[in-house]
């Protein structure tokens, strides 16, 4: 792709050569990238099963909702928030709110 490119003489716009290159690193260091993945699961996973690791998990876990929105909320934001813009212009009478 680079080589089309550079006989042209144009020149690549950002995401294309974001990609690319990208694409460049995970072929050179996919393999440690994955060693390194499985290492860190793998220390994580060992951790956890200890007693002290699995109330740092627990405790990590009950702060987390607060940082952001929780996945149950926004699972159910997902799911209701496309439908209702819909349902207001259609004038329907799906809402609690209608009268």
């Amino acid at each position: 792709m680079t080589k089309l490119f550079a006989k042209t003489g144009s020149a690549m716009r950002c995401p294309t050569y974001i990609l690319i290159q990208l694409s460049s690193a995970t072929q050179h260091y996919g393999l440690f990238a994955g060693a390194v993945i499985g290492i860190f699961v793998a220390g994580f996973a060992t951790y956890t099963r200890q007693p002290a690791g699995r109330r740092w998990w627990d405790e990590t876990k009950l702060k987390i909702p607060l940082l952001g929105i929780s996945p149950e909320r926004f699972v159910l934001r997902a799911i209701f928030a496309r439908p209702w813009p819909t349902c207001c212009k259609m004038d329907c009478r799906c809402s609690p709110l209608s009268s």
